[in-house]
Parts: C-alpha cells; sequence; structure tokens
C-alpha cells in the first residue's frame, strides 16, 4: 500500500488504508449497478433521478462505518495470524 515518506505505517493504519480501498470501488461499482436498476423503476412511476440519488446517499450514510467494521476485522485477522 502507500507509504508515506520518512514515515512507516503502523499495521492498523495500513488495514484502515486497504479498507476504505476496498469498500470504496466496492461503493463505485455498487452505484454503477444502480443506475442500471433506477432506470428500471421509472417504469414503476417514480422519478430515477430521485431515487437514485436517495439510495445513494443512504449507502454513502453507512459506509464509515462498514470501513471501520472491515479496518477491525482484519486488524483482528491479522493479529490472530501472527499468534
Amino acid at each position: 500500500m502507500t507509504e508515506r515518506v520518512g514515515k512507516l505505517q503502523t499495521p492498523e493504519q495500513q488495514q484502515l488504508l486497504e479498507a476504505i480501498d476496498e469498500l470504496w470501488t466496492e461503493h463505485i461499482n455498487v452505484l454503477e449497478t444502480l443506475e442500471d436498476e433506477v432506470d428500471m423503476m421509472s417504469y414503476g412511476d417514480r422519478d430515477p433521478f430521485i431515487e437514485y440519488l436517495r439510495i445513494s446517499n443512504d449507502l454513502f450514510k453507512i459506509l464509515p462505518c462498514k470501513i471501520r467494521l472491515k479496518a477491525a476485522h482484519n486488524v483482528r485477522t491479522e493479529i490472530i495470524s501472527h499468534c
């Protein structure tokens, strides 16, 4: 992963960066899929743009929690694997 010049990353920082990278990429992929699914909602008398905004906002709100959980899980797994 990324290393700052002159300063080594702690394992916790490394795991946090990996979690952010993985889950942000997943989030972008989900949003791309959502675009296609929301287009179908226009057939159900719902505004696709409003539905996209609503759902994408809900997904974004839970992203920080998912990142924290993923990072904590990764750190725990790393600690256990070194025992």
